[in-house]
């Protein structure tokens, strides 16, 4: 069940240059809810030095199972350049005491992948996919280029790499239009139905008329998962907004 539940929530960590310069282009907080008890938060930033975009993702959520609680915290950074290069992945996950961390550095038409769980770091390298994938920021931005023309379905080809090294496709059918209140003030959003060809579990996300995702709905396996944006302090508060 924990191996289940890191792999719904993992995200992605980068290590990259020393000493960068990073400059916040975005930072969202988000309160986590599962099956609709205050479970959680996650923080996802992008930011930006020269040439590089770094995506960072962290997630910290605790799981009640058989009067047992379980906390899980796991982070993710994807470093890319503005042309939508790769250069590093970083993912790392702990749960009950048992921590596994994985780098990938993408050197041209291969990968290096170096894990660590509980022991020794393994490293081996593979071949990178021929096929053609988007990085994270070029995810955002393709979606926000679809949202500003009004389409209805939007269809694109990524990596996860908590999926191993393999591209998946991600289908986004819109279901509507709607009103929210979103951390206080009242904005226009909409709703898309989200599935892949790797998992056979879909979701709904919301999005605001800027592109940010403002909720995201999911059943996990071990309850409905729900995301939703607001401040710093309502998403850690242990209550809740």
């Amino acid at each position: 069940m924990i191996r289940k539940a890191l792999l719904f929530v993992l995200v992605l960590t980068l290590t990259t240059v020393a000493f960068a310069d990073w400059e916040t282009v975005e930072d969202h907080w988000y309160g986590l809810t599962i099956a609709g008890l205050k479970s959680g938060w996650m923080h996802s930033t992008i930011e930006q030095d020269g040439s590089l975009i770094r995506t960072t993702s962290k997630q910290q959520l605790k799981i009640s199972r058989g009067g047992t609680v379980i906390e899980i915290a796991v982070s993710t950074e994807f470093v890319e350049t503005t042309d939508g290069k790769p250069i590093s992945v970083h993912t790392f996950s702990e749960a009950m005491g048992q921590v596994s961390e994985s780098t990938w550095k993408f050197t041209g038409s291969d990968i290096e992948m170096t894990s660590v769980a509980g022991g020794a770091p393994v490293t081996k390298t593979v071949s990178a996919p021929k096929e053609k994938w988007l990085t994270p920021r070029a995810v955002d931005r393709y979606f926000k280029q679809q949202l500003k023309k009004g389409a209805a379905a939007i269809t694109y080809q990524t990596m996860s790499p908590e999926l191993g090294i393999k591209i998946i496709t991600v289908i986004m059918t819109k279901l509507g239009d709607g009103v929210r209140q979103v951390i206080g003030a009242e904005r226009k959003v909409t709703s898309w139905k989200t599935e892949n060809d790797a998992m056979p579990i879909s979701g709904v996300d919301s999005y605001d008329e800027s592109g940010t995702k403002v909720e995201s709905i999911m059943n996990a396996g071990f309850g409905e998962m729900i995301n939703t944006l607001m401040s710093k302090q309502s998403a850690q508060s242990a209550g809740g907004p």
